[in-house]
């Protein structure tokens, strides 16, 4: 990513710079989860779905009050993102370790996005 967000809030920048990389007409340099759900759910290169598969994008978009994050499912249960404390984008969630923290614990809402 360019660094358009700060390190502690560039998921989404690196999540839309993998997209982007797939495919090239899906923005780059996407800043803010509320930002990329939105262009997640009016892309027609993804669908919403309820079961994540390898490639399947995981939302849990910010609210006024709570920073949200989001990741790529890398394996059936693995979850990929950024990882604040080093800077790097790496395997840091299962499913279950993602809703503890996102779901439950922050009380955001979680949203699987798989590309057609």
């Amino acid at each position: 990513p360019r660094n358009l967000a700060p390190q502690e809030l560039s998921c989404a920048e690196g999540v839309s710079n993998v997209i982007h990389s797939v495919f090239p007409e899906f923005p780059a340099d996407v800043v803010g989860t509320a930002t990329l759900f939105a262009e997640l759910k009016r892309s027609h290169l993804f669908k919403g779905v309820l079961d994540p598969k390898e490639g399947t994008v995981v939302v849990a978009p910010r609210t006024e009050t709570t920073p949200g994050h989001c990741g790529v499912y890398v394996r059936p249960n693995v979850i990929a993102s950024n990882d604040s404390r080093s800077g790097l984008f790496d395997e840091n969630y299962t499913r279950e370790s993602w809703r503890a923290t996102f779901i439950k614990g922050r009380g955001l809402k979680g949203f699987l996005f798989t590309p057609l």
